[in-house]
């Protein structure tokens, strides 16, 4: 409804003068499955859009409540920074939680420790029951005061704790007595958990890697991990000498391409000297071989790419290439595949870069990300496009909202911005943190099917999405 100046030019829509006589005319909208859109002229509002869509999805047509989510399994250690879905090449599904603290997996219905493969395990040589605070084992090596451990109950479930002092003899005490109900056999398995040390600042980036069956993490704080299935170890071959010793300590985002495993943005010593992180850094592993990264073995490598573009954020398949996004633009690393030239970088968008490491992902041979000033949809060429646009001329429906002269983006925190596309729902996802926040409060859904934006804003902070890790 709106005043006579101020009335939708759409031909289509059936308009009828109020019968009351009041001045004002009446519009019939046919739906209002086309969501928001901030791009449309004050007091145009054509047939199939809402002036706001707070807190609704449109699902085949129609405009819905939008649900509300509730916690999900047991209470875990540290914030969740990471939930991925992995499937390894005997279609066994793992379910993972990475945290800033702890790495979890789903496992009889509950979260359990991810076993530390750096670190020796043992078994219990004899029975504890419900109440009791520590277990006798077979070999306590390894095993240290607040060391964080895992014990295997007779239910088949998992008794999470630290151990309490240092180990005497053949005996572990703790700090967390075997619940009521529960007893540990003879037997019984004793393993430690992953510590680490991540950083809300820092998000979680994770892989499939598929020629040797792992799933590959980085915290961008400690050193880059593989999980086998099994176990979880440091990722092997980070130190080699090639002219002079390097150690590769840790670094801010990992891709799979051309059957190589990739490393951005990172930090090594060199000579046993300090730690240097090299921002602009890529390094890739020996082709098929996510052990080799020594640059004189095989296909490994590494480049410093130029600079002009800043840090690099994160990477993602587009089209036929890796897209490597960085602060201040976009860049293309293409596979050139002869004897004297592996990869070529070249950058291609320059003066809007990607606003956080989550902020990207990839869809359709497309990456879909948050900019400097706006949603973009990029195929890997030079020229962006606004979600949900046709041409590059047009500014997306959510720009003012996020933009505008009152934007509720927090600029201070736009790092946190987590985008994700879900495939089954043909949706993508902007989460970001509103106004002063701190941490993403707020969703933009975009639908494809209906080119519709809709906004939901959330109770709680949210740091990442269940992401399917899959080898590219």
């Amino acid at each position: 409804m709106a005043k006579p100046s101020a009335l939708s030019t759409t031909t289509s829509l059936s308009q009828r003068p109020s019968e009351k006589g009041d001045g004002w005319r009446y519009v019939k909208h046919s739906g209002f499955a086309r969501g928001f859109d901030g791009q449309l002229p004050e007091g145009s509002l054509p047939d199939g859009y809402v002036l706001e869509a707070n807190n609704v999805v449109v699902v085949r047509g129609q405009v819905l409540r939008d649900n509300g989510y509730a916690a999900y399994l047991n209470t875990l250690i540290g914030v969740p920074q990471l939930l991925a879905i992995w499937t390894q090449a005997d279609d066994t599904e793992h379910f993972i939680c990475i945290t800033t603290t702890r790495a979890y997996r789903r496992q009889a219905g509950e979260w359990r420790y991810i076993e530390d493969g750096d670190k020796s395990e043992t078994t219990t040589t004899a029975t504890a029951a419900a109440g009791a605070t520590a277990v006798v084992v077979a070999a306590i090596t390894d095993f240290s005061d607040n060391d964080v451990i895992a014990i295997e109950l007779a239910s088949g479930l998992q008794h999470r704790t630290q151990v309490n002092g240092a180990p005497a003899g053949s005996t572990i005490t703790f700090d967390d007595a075997i619940p009521v109900g529960e007893s540990v056999e003879n037997g019984a398995a004793v393993y430690h958990g992953q510590v680490l040390t991540g950083s809300t600042a820092i998000p979680v980036s994770a892989v499939g890697w598929e020629s040797d069956d792992w799933f590959v993490w980085t915290n961008g704080v400690d050193a880059p991990r593989r999980f086998d299935g099994a176990e979880a170890i440091t990722l092997p071959g980070l130190s080699y000498t090639e002219t002079s010793a390097y150690v590769i300590q840790k670094c801010r985002w990992l891709a799979v391409f051309q059957q190589q495993l990739f490393m951005f943005n990172t930090t090594e010593t060199l000579g046993g000297g300090p730690a240097t992180r090299y921002p602009v850094r890529i390094r890739r592993s020996d082709i098929g071989d996510g052990s080799t990264w020594d640059h004189g073995t095989g296909n490994a490598g590494f480049e410093d790419v130029v600079n002009e573009l800043g840090p690099i954020q994160c990477a993602h398949i587009v089209g036929d290439t890796l897209g490597v996004l960085c602060e201040r633009g976009l860049g293309r690393y293409d596979y050139v595949g002869s004897s004297v030239l592996l990869y070529r970088f070249r950058p291609v968008v320059k003066g809007e870069g990607v606003v956080g490491p989550l902020a990207a992902t990839s869809a359709h041979g497309h990456i879909y990300f948050l900019g400097d000033s706006d949603v973009w949809d990029w195929d890997g060429g030079g020229s962006l496009v606004a979600l949900g646009r046709a041409t590059p001329e047009q500014s997306s429906a959510v720009q003012q909202l996020l933009y505008g002269g009152e934007g509720e983006l927090s600029l201070t925190a736009r790092n946190n911005v987590v985008v994700a596309h879900l495939e089954g729902r043909e949706e993508t996802w902007v989460l970001y943190p509103r106004d002063n926040g701190s941490f993403c409060d707020t969703l933009l859904r975009y639908s494809r099917q209906h080119a519709a934006w809709t906004r939901r804003t959330l109770p709680n902070s949210v740091y990442n999405l269940v992401r399917r890790v899959e080898a590219d």
